[in-house]
This record gives structure tokens, sequence and C-alpha cells, in this order.
């Protein structure tokens, strides 16, 4: 019979000992085995802290390929490394003390409002704009048979102002009238006679649609056979004598018609509709008072009130809150614009405001929006920090090869076209311009329905790409009639055949006062400017410095094998 060894107290301790080291080895088999996974688990690192397989799964989901990468890895790797980079532009917006700057919340406050009254009126204008078929054929078959009749007019026109200087408009008139039906040139006769600004063309008026004038007016070109010259014309602003070119047929017009040209009228009309019947909507339910007049005496008063909600006071627009807000307004938005209709797209800013905040307040920004500005504003102070250093001597060479840009001092007259009578807007802005006393255009800055008259129509210095970019495809008769030269006045732009002048319709004339050079008119710009044109020209360069730099300062570090 065989008997259980027997334990003693050493044994049990030694065998305790024995089982306990046998147990930390396991677990530390299992905590190195983990630890091994865990660490392969990890793609990127940084100091503001790692990407795991997990993380990267889902930036893959969230990400927008901005080129085709040349492999699934190299993509993963540009998106980690655009991550790490928005994280470390984040860290450097908080260490440049952003969030406590009270002009730059201020700043996203206003830009979330835009972006969320631009998005409202985006939708109600899609729900209402929408232009059929059906619209285009009914908008078509109403137009008279007339409508898309032209007419290409030369004419001679002698201006007045009173009695006394009528009656020698109508002498001078007159006698030319005489000479051309005895076989005088009338172009030739209007390059030396007459009081329009087209005299230097020959009167050359180009094509008119008949539609678009007087209809006295338009009566009168439609009985003249081509060729043919009318009698003496009166008009309220001075004695034209006209002759026909040239026609053009409505059946021509029509083939030449476009269905999209149909489509932008209507969709035109359908929107200036929605935009007036929005802002009655919104006055009526927010009690609000809108004092539109207010604006005819715009720069003579004081005080007063262009709009006002009772329930809201903060909303409120005062008169001298308008004209600082005009005037701070990017310059080419004045010019595309009237002042009635900058007023009017204001006030409608406002009350879809007064909307959307009572349904639900607008000073809850979300993160994502506001990270959205953090990464814009401090990327524009990085790209400048970028030519203070590192930009320095490629920008000097590279200058060294740039033409300083020219510079134009202007002054502005502008009238609002009469819609149903727009040639003689036309007419009497030639014949004020011929009656100046001198060569300054600003002489007539009390009679312009353009802001810059409370500057006596001067608009500054610019320079000749950004007078470019404002006037679109006016800005080639702007050149055709000044020559680009200091003193010269150019022809009557008309803003309403301009595309991207909607809102802004009638008749622009520049005068050039002065002309320069950047570098000699504004020294301290000239740098903006070059760091403007190479930026252009190099911002993927400047782009990916600025981010290895960010990257190098959090030591990020990718581990490409694990991709």
């Amino acid at each position: 019979m065989c008997s259980s060894p027997k334990l003693d107290r050493d044994g049990i301790f030694n065998l305790y000992n024995n089982l306990r080291s046998t147990f930390c080895f396991c677990l530390a088999l299992i905590a190195f085995a983990c630890n091994k996974n865990a660490d392969s688990d990890i793609v990127a690192t940084s100091k503001l802290g790692l990407v795991t397989q997990n993380d990267l799964h889902k930036l893959l989901l969230r990400a927008t390929a901005t080129k085709a990468p040349s492999s699934a890895r190299e993509a993963k790797a540009v998106i980690i490394r655009e991550h790490f980079t928005r994280l470390a532009m984040l860290n450097e917006a908080k260490a440049r003390g952003l969030e406590n700057d009270p002009d730059f919340i201020a700043e996203v406050q206003e830009n979330w409002i835009r972006t969320n009254v631009q998005s409202y009126l985006k939708n109600y204008l899609e729900q209402r704009t929408q232009v059929s078929q059906e619209e285009i054929k009914s908008y078509v078959d109403r137009l008279p048979e007339k409508h898309w009749d032209r007419v290409k007019v030369r004419h001679i026109f002698k201006s007045f102002s009173d009695e006394t200087t009528e009656v020698i408009a109508r002498e001078e008139i007159q006698r030319l009238h005489d000479r051309i039906t005895t076989g005088a040139r009338l172009d030739e006769l209007a390059r030396t006679h007459s009081d329009s600004q087209t005299a230097r063309v020959g009167g050359d008026m180009g094509w008119i649609a008949l539609d678009e004038v007087d209809p006295s007016l338009r009566t009168l070109l439609d009985s003249l056979e081509v060729g043919q010259v009318s009698k003496v014309t009166r008009t309220p602003v001075g004695y034209h004598v006209f002759m026909v070119e040239g026609r053009s047929t409505s059946e021509s017009r029509q083939i030449e018609l476009q269905p999209n040209e149909i489509t932008s009228v209507i969709k035109r009309k359908k929107t200036k509709d929605a935009l007036v019947q929005l802002i009655d909507a919104l006055v009526l339910e927010s009690q609000a008072q809108c004092n539109l007049d207010a604006l005819d005496h715009l720069w003579d008063i004081g005080t007063g009130t262009l709009l006002a909600i009772p329930s809201d006071p903060k909303l409120n627009i005062s008169i001298p809150q308008f004209r600082e807000m005009w005037w701070a307004s990017p310059l080419t938005d004045q010019w595309i614009v009237s002042l009635k209709q900058y007023a009017q797209n204001v006030i409608l800013e406002k009350l879809i405001t007064w909307k959307l905040d009572s349904s639900s307040p607008l000073k809850e920004i979300p993160n994502e929006f506001l990270d959205g500005q953090k990464l814009e504003r401090t990327f524009e102070q990085l790209k400048g920090d970028w030519f203070d250093t590192q930009g320095l001597e490629a920008l000097a060479s590279h200058t060294s090869d740039v033409v300083d840009p020219p510079m134009f001092n202007l002054n502005a007259y502008y009238l609002d076209a009469n819609p149903n009578q727009p040639y003689l807007t036309l007419a009497h802005l030639n014949a004020t311009i011929k009656r100046l006393s001198g060569t300054r255009l600003n002489e007539l800055d009390q009679l312009s329905n353009h802001p810059s008259r409370i500057n006596h129509g001067n608009l500054g210095w610019h320079a000749i790409d950004d007078i470019k970019h404002w006037l679109g495809p006016l800005f080639i008769e702007f050149a055709e009639s000044t020559n680009l030269e200091a003193g010269a006045i150019c022809a009557p732009l008309d803003t309403q055949r301009a595309s991207g002048t909607a809102g802004y319709d009638g008749f622009l004339v520049l005068q050039i006062n002065e002309t320069s050079t950047l570098g000699a008119i504004h020294p301290h710009e000239l740098q903006s400017y070059y760091r403007r044109l190479y930026y252009e020209e190099h911002k993927d360069r400047i782009r990916a410095d600025i981010s290895k730099n960010l990257l190098d300062a959090i030591e990020f570090e990718i581990f490409e094998d694990r991709l």
C-alpha cells in the first residue's frame, strides 16, 4: 500500500513559489504578445496623438481624393499626413490665441450667420426659379413681332440746357441736317460737331433693340429705310439727326436666339420677384419697418433708420451704419450692384437672420465650422511667415523679372437707367458730360447715383488687373475710349449689357485722373503684389513647406510598412 508523500511547511511554500513564477511567466508572455499586436496596430505617431488601423479606416471613409495616387499605400500616407497637418494647424491656432481673439470670434460669428443665410436663400430660390420648357415657349409666344428687331444707328447730337441754348442747338442741328441732305457725310460731321460721346466714332451708336427705346423714337427709327436720314428730332436733352445703317429682322434674330438666353431672362425675373415676395413676407412676419426712401438722401442726412425689427433691435440698421457697411464692402461689389440693390441685400440678410434665429439660435457655432475658420486664418498667417523666412530669397529673384503694374486714379459717374426710356438716360448722360466746364469728371459728383460722390466721385488708385476684374467685358470699351491715358473720359458703359452686373442697371462713366505704377504710388503694397504673383505660381511648393514645418514641430512619424 502506497502512501501519499507528506508535504511539510517548506515544501508547500516552495510549491507556491513555483506556481506563482509559472503564472507570472505566462502573464508576461500574454502581455508581450498583446503589446506586439498593439504596436503593429499603430500606423503613425506624433506629440498630438496616434493613428491606429481603426482610425485610418475612419479617415479613409471621410477622405476625398484630390489627385490619383500611384498606390493604395501612398493614398493612405497622404490622408494620414493631411490629418496630422490639420491637427498641427489647429494646435498652432491655439498657440496664436485665436480662440481668445474677440475680432476673430466676431468674424466667425458673422461668417456662420452669413453661411446659414446663404443656404436658406439658395434653397428658397431653387424652389421658385426653375424654368420649364413650357415657360420658355410661352415667353417667346408672348413677344411682339418687333421684339427681336434691331437697327444699326448713327447720329449727330446737339445738347441744350435752357431756352437760349436750345435755340442755338436747333439752328446748328438744322444747318448740319441741310449739309447732310446735300451730300455731306454724317459720320464726318459727327466727329467735328456732335456733342455726343459717340463723336469720336463718327456718331456710331451701334445696334439698338427697338423695344428698348422711347416709343416715339422707336416709331421714327422703324420708319427709316437703310441709308435714310431722319428729320431733326427733339428729345428732352437735345436735338438729333439719325441715320439707319442696317436692320436685323425678327426672323434673323430668332435664328440667333439661344435657349439659355431666354432661360436667363426668365430666371432673372423670377428671382427678382421671389426676393421681393420674400422681403415683403419677412417684413410682415417680423413687423419690421423699412425705409428705402432714405437712400435718396443717404449722403445728406446724419441720422435715421434703414431697417428696424422690434423683436430684435440688434439687427436694426441705422443710416450711419449702412454708410459704413457700404464703404467697408469690396469695391467690386459696389460696381456690381446699385446702391438700392445693395441695401435690399443687406435688409434681406438681416430679415433672414431674424427668421433663422427665432427658430434655432445662430449663436451656437458647430465645432466643425469653427475649426474650418481657424484653419483658414492660421494658414494665411503661416503663409506670411513662410515669405518672411524661407521665401525672401526666392521672392527677390522672382520680382526682378516682374514688370511693375500700371496704376490708375479714377473718378466715377453713374446714372440709373430709366427702365422705360434707357435711351433718354444715355442721351442725358452724354449731354451732361459734354457740358463740363473743365475736364474733371468730379465736377458732376453731386448729380451721380454712385456713392463715390461722397468723395467727389474719386475711387482712388487701382491696378490695371483690378479694373479688368471689376469691369469684366466692359473693360475693352473703357480701354478703347480712353487709350488708358491720363485725363481721358470713357464713353458711357452700359452695365446692363455686361454679364455679372445684374442689379446694376445703368450707365457708368470713368475718368482717368492720373497714371503711375504700383511701386511709385504704393511702395508698401508692392511686396504684397509680388507675393500674390509668386504664390499663384508656386502654391504647391509653399503648401508642402508649411505642412512639413508643422509636422516636424509635432515630431510626426508614419510607419509605411504597416499601411
